[in-house]
Formats: structure tokens, C-alpha cells, sequence
């Protein structure tokens, strides 16, 4: 499937595959319409917008085109309706116990790293008073993982879907929910959770029989993420270290890495830092997730750790944190960071720390400064990721965004 094709993009850069062998393979991962086969992001929000109450019961996930789907799409029309003659808003809906709820449904199934900033930015745009990192951080302390949908594992998302996709999650989770939470449907979560399938215990496991015993998704914090930084622990993987620690790499872009690993300057034992790939320092958060598809598809993923401030995809998996905070475009710890450094990666002690601590100037992949319409204003503008990059209003006299590039390396 498609996250074989990125992984492939490394055996290419490496030298091991041709490029008419990855077309191929291309041409047989990409069969129809929708989206990956695996628990990426795009599969990871559609679940957790039903987490959160916002879909009617039974849409995600859900195989495109198919009567399922349809079906849905029908109801939602239909009650979209009723719910504005209601009276009853987004707002209504979009409850802190609505936030948690889908909290607790990505750490068990082990979602995209990307949720993560998503569901901060929902809580920004909801007028929830509310820290979404630290959310993760303390439910992560005593949840577990109750299924493998790749890269986790070996199931794949229509496997999900079979089993009774995100109701039969909130079900097996009830007692972690808060089960009065209202949803579109009119009724509350845990009204429809008791409709709902219990956990087959192959591709769903119950609490009581977990997948793993900690959660799919870690926060990480320590003197290089002092606002922490995400681990998608679920696809670490049993070959890969839990303890990493290494020499960093610094790259502005990953381009440039994959670069590197094309001319075999990438050795086991590396740190790769991708930097300055945030939302305001891309600007718009920058895809990271090739270089480290790459690095698996050249056989170094389990052998290097990566650490960047730029857009993951759910399909990644190895030793890789991502969503560093604060952004080197904001300075701090991970602007400061120069080739050599030892930068250490701790998933039992949950620590990202460097050696020595440093600060530096806003670092930027791209050039904030020179951009133009809506993608100017939105450098301009954009809040700090862990507050889900939304764009706010600048308050008097106050600087927004980087003013410089900064040293790209």
C-alpha cells in the first residue's frame, strides 16, 4: 500500500531500487479513491471527529464510495438541518468532555502525531480553556493501546471499519469517557456506545487485554522540547531502542537529508535535526515525512533517530519525534542546536534532551518575510503549534512571527 511506496523513496535515493520498480509499485498501492490503508491522519481525524460527537454514529472509517458512506453522507445532510432549526451549534458540541473523549480514543488506537496540534487547534477555535499537550500528557500516563492498524501493526483500517470502527472504540473505552457528552446525532456518547459492538479481541482488544500496556502516543519533554514534542510510540516498533542517544545532524529542509542519505552521509548512530519546518517557519508546517519514509526504505530507520518540528504523516514509524516545541522559528532550545551536539531520546523516562542546552536565534526553512497574500498573513498571524496554529489577532505593539530567516544551519 501507499506507506510501502514512501518507505520506497529511500530504497530509490539508496541506489536498491529502479525508478520503473517504484512506479510499479505505485500503480498497484493506488487501486481507487480515498485515502491510505493505514491509521494516518487523514483516517486518524475522521475517527476522532466522531470521537468528539461531530459525525453521525458509524462514519469513520468507512471505505470510499461504498453504501456505508453514502448512506452517511445522507444522514448528515439531513440532520444538519435539524440541527440549525435546533438551534444546536459547533460550540455545543465542542465540549472539553467532547476534547477528552477523543483524546482517549487517539492514545488507545495510536493516531497521527498530527492529532495532536488538531485537536488543539479545534479546542482554540472552540473557546476551550484548555492545554491539549498536557491533556495527553497526564491521560497517557495510565492508558494502553487496544489495537495495531498499520504502520502500528499488521491490520489495516477496513479491518476497523469491520469490527465497528470508532463506536466500538468509545464502547470498549466507556469507562475511561465521559460517557454524557453529547453528539449531532442527539444522543450521548455513551447511549450509542451501548448499541455499539464489543471488542473482537483480534483486531479490538479490550482494556483488560491490551495491545501494549502504555498508549499509542507519547509527549515527550526535557531541555530540547520544554514545551514537549510527540512520539507515535505505536510505531516505534520492537526492533527500534527505546534509549537513543547520538550526534545531531542538522538539516534545514529534507530535501536536503534525503540528499544525504543518497551520498550515504547518514551513519547509524545519527540524530537527524529537520528544522525551522514549523508553521511559522515553513511557512505552514512542512512535511517531514518523506526523509523518514526514506531512511526505513534505505534500512536505516531503525538504526537513526529523528527529531524535527515539521509535519509527520501518521504512516511514519521508527524512532521519530515530531511537533518539537516551542518551533525553531520561535528560538530556543531547538534553533540553538549545531552539528555534534548529543541530543538524547528517553520513551521509559519520556525526555528529549541536548548536550549542552542552547538557545538561539528563530531558525526558518523557508522565508516568512518574503511571502506574499494569504500565506504572508498567515506567517504573520499563526499562533504557536502547541496552540494548534491558529491564527489570532495581534495585540498592540506585539511582534508575530519570525523577522528574519535566521542561520538555516
Amino acid at each position: 500500500d501507499i506507506d510501502t511506496v514512501y518507505e520506497s523513496v529511500g530504497a530509490l535515493a539508496s541506489g536498491k531500487m529502479s525508478v520503473d520498480e517504484l512506479g510499479r509499485m505505485a500503480d498497484c498501492a493506488v487501486k481507487g479513491p480515498g485515502v491510505c490503508a493505514g491509521l494516518a491522519t487523514a483516517n486518524t481525524m475522521h475517527v476522532l471527529a466522531e470521537a468528539l460527537g461531530m459525525t453521525m454514529p458509524g462514519s469513520a472509517p468507512v471505505r470510499a464510495n461504498s453504501e456505508p458512506m453514502l448512506a452517511r453522507a445522507a444522514e448528515a445532510g439531513r440532520r444538519i438541518v435539524d440541527l440549525v432549526r435546533e438551534g444546536v451549534t459547533a460550540r455545543s458540541i465542542l465540549t472539553r468532555e467532547a476534547v477528552e473523549n477523543a483524546i482517549e480514543v487517539a492514545l488507545a488506537l495510536g493516531g497521527s502525531v498530527n492529532c495532536i496540534r488538531h485537536l488543539s487547534a479545534v479546542a482554540q477555535e472552540a473557546d476551550l480553556d484548555m492545554d491539549v499537550v498536557a491533556t495527553f500528557e497526564e491521560k497517557g500516563k495510565d492508558a494502553v493501546q487496544l489495537a495495531a492498524i498499520r504502520p502500528n501493526g499488521t491490520h489495516q483500517v477496513w479491518d476497523l471499519e469491520r469490527v465497528g470502527g470508532a463506536q466500538a472504540a468509545l464502547r470498549a473505552l466507556l469507562p475511561r469517557l465521559h460517557g454524557d457528552a453529547l453528539t449531532v446525532s442527539a444522543r450521548t456518547v455513551a447511549e450509542l456506545a451501548d448499541q455499539a459492538p464489543a471488542p473482537d479481541g483480534e483486531v479490538l482488544h479490550p482494556p483488560t487485554d491490551p495491545v501494549n500496556p502504555e498508549p499509542g502516543l507519547l509527549i515527550l519533554r526535557g531541555s530540547l522540547a520544554p514545551d514537549g514534542a510527540i512520539v507515535k510510540v505505536a510505531g516505534v516498533g520492537s526492533a527500534t531502542r527505546r534509549q537513543f542517544s547520538g550526534p545531531a545532524r542538522v538539516f534545514a529542509g529534507e530535501d536536503e537529508a534525503i540528499t544525504a542519505l543518497g551520498e550515504s552521509a547518514i551513519r547509524p548512530g545519527d540524530v537527524i535535526v529537520l528544522r525551522g519546518m514549523g508553521p511559522r517557519g515553513g511557512p505552514g508546517t512542512v512535511f517531514a515525512a518523506s526523509f523518514v519514509a526514506a531512511l526505513n526504505g534505505a534500512g536505516l530507520g531503525g538504526q537513526v533517530a529523528v527529531v524535527t518540528d515539521g509535519e509527520l504523516s501518521g504512516l511514519n514509524h521508527g524512532l521519530v519525534v515530531g511537533q518539537v516545541m516551542p518551533e525553531a522559528a520561535d528560538g530556543g532550545p531547538l534553533a540553538g542546536v549545531r552539528d555534534g551536539d548529543r541530543i538524547s531520546v528517553d520513551l521509559d523516562a519520556r525526555l528529549l534532551d541536548t548536550d549542552p542546552p542552547r538557545q538561539g536565534a528563530p531558525v526558518t526553512a523557508g522565508d516568512p518575510q518574503a511571502e506574499r497574500g494569504w500565506l504572508g498573513q498567515y506567517a504573520a498571524l499563526v499562533g504557536p503549534i502547541q496552540q494548534g496554529a491558529v491564527l489570532r489577532r495581534p495585540r498592540p505593539n506585539e511582534q508575530t512571527g519570525p523577522r528574519t530567516r535566521g542561520d538555516r544551519r
